[in-house]
């Protein structure tokens, strides 16, 4: 079966903007709680109650940004316009996030680091949606829409290694106070910046799409795509890796001081180990992925994500650092893969919409899609700072033995046993997943709908 095959630099140039929203995801879900907490003084409770308030507000604007940028015409095609919006915000708000004015305490705080979260996620949403539909629309083969997802991956590696890895060592190096976290925002805002501007301007190569197709009956074209049976389940699978993810990191900082008492220097160890070897087993995993069928690749890698969450029960604060690393190692391999193939099956099951029904509609799944990973990593630190919070977490700089042991525990459980069990639902729902290369195969040979052409 012959391949096609896209430019490496335009492959590169998109793969690039997921530096700029995983980073912001990271920033968000890794230090924010504690952030708050901690040097700005804020319950975990509230700091949790104002993140779950923005959910409502993402769930409204994302599916909306989606649509919008599916009906956009440009002379620069569907997406680069709101990329541009978000790219020029997105920096804003990570200055913002991070910054609170010393003079401000009790409702006027709260106000400030509301709205400035709120900015946050609609720079984000503005750039991500439209990014990541103009990634889908590169290519329409099969196994070259697994080659554009593997860029993707490797730049949401490298965003691990400078914000999950390189943050926490510049805070540490910095001194751990307040004012570190306000400068290492700065130093972040110009890693989103550069990031989310290469695309926009690197991407020349990519074809304009424009629907040709009669758009459906309102009411008809929202059922169709969201009765879309393979895309329901793997974003539901796709939101179980996520909520993994979102939970152990909301939970780490929190892991590393009080339970290992090794602070911000091992968040740094364990992100920049992961992050490497994510970064080079990419290749690794899009080779595989040309060769096998992606719904038992990717519950595989959940298998091995499961048994990687369960081992921090393990971990004590004399734990070997080899040890140490070597969780590292399995748990950036495993998490590699499992981001690759599953956002590889997200666009199948947009490519299955797009045979079946004859629409472009990139934007309003990948608002959903995007709706999930903010959702998920909004959910994490939302979760965590209300359960730390009943447990008697102890606001402020204290020791860990100021902490209370049902505190403890339940930072434990929110390190493992949680991640853990999102795995196990992922692995149940893929059992449903049916959509196969063949499938896809023999749709476009009947010719079920024939699909425009760009």
């Amino acid at each position: 079966m012959s391949q096609e095959r896209l430019p490496r630099f335009l492959k590169f140039s998109w793969g690039m903007g997921a530096t700029g929203t995983t980073s912001m995801l990271y920033l968000i879900n890794l230090f924010l709680i504690y952030f708050l907490v901690r040097h700005v003084g804020l319950s975990a409770a509230l700091a949790g109650g104002l993140l779950a308030v923005t959910r409502v507000y993402d769930a409204v604007i994302n599916p909306l940004i989606g649509a919008a940028s599916d009906r956009t015409e440009s002379r620069f095609g569907r997406r680069k316009p709101w990329m541009l919006a978000g790219a020029i915000l997105a920096p804003i708000g990570c200055i913002a996030i991070f910054n609170p004015p010393a003079a401000l305490e009790g409702n006027a705080l709260t106000a400030y680091v509301f709205a400035a979260l709120l900015l946050y996620l609609t720079a984000y949403s503005l750039f991500a949606i439209p990014f990541i539909a103009l990634g889908t629309e590169l290519s329409d083969d099969y196994r070259e829409r697994a080659s554009v997802m593997a860029y993707r991956t490797f730049f949401v590696y490298v965003s691990g290694l400078v914000i999950a890895s390189g943050a926490p060592a510049l805070v540490a190096m910095l001194g751990k106070d307040r004012a570190a976290y306000a400068t290492m925002s700065w130093a972040a805002a110009a890693v989103v910046a550069v990031a989310m501007l290469w695309p926009v301007v690197f991407t020349g190569q990519a074809r304009v799409v424009t629907p040709r197709n009669r758009p459906l009956p309102f009411a008809v074209w929202w059922r169709t795509a969201f009765t879309n049976l393979p895309y329901i389940l793997i974003l539901l699978s796709k939101l179980t890796l996520q909520l993994g993810t979102a939970f152990a990191g909301a939970a780490s900082l929190f892991f590393m001081t009080y339970v290992l008492g090794r602070g911000e220097s091992a968040l740094a160890l364990f992100g920049s180990v992961g992050s490497v070897v994510g970064l080079a087993t990419v290749p690794i995993w899009n080779r595989i992925l040309q060769h096998v069928e992606r719904k038992p690749f990717f519950t595989w890698l959940l298998a091995v994500n499961f048994l990687g969450y369960l081992s921090w029960w393990l971990a004590m604060p004399d734990e070997p650092t080899a040890l140490f690393v070597l969780r590292a190692i399995v748990m950036g391999a495993a998490g590699s893969g499992a981001v690759l193939v599953s956002t590889a099956m997200i666009t199948d099951a947009i490519e299955y919409d797009r045979l079946t029904t004859g629409q472009r509609r990139e934007g309003v799944f990948l608002g959903g899609f995007e709706l999930v990973q903010t959702t998920s990593f909004v959910i994490g630190p939302l979760v965590v700072g209300f359960v730390l919070s009943g447990a008697g977490l102890v606001p402020g700089q204290v020791s860990a033995a100021e902490q209370p042991p049902e505190a403890i525990a339940m930072i434990r459980n929110a390190m493992a046993t949680i991640p853990a069990v999102t795995c196990v639902v992922g692995m149940f729902l893929l059992m449903f997943y049916r959509l196969t290369a063949q499938r896809l195969a023999d749709l476009r040979a009947d010719g079920a709908v024939a699909p425009e052409s760009p």
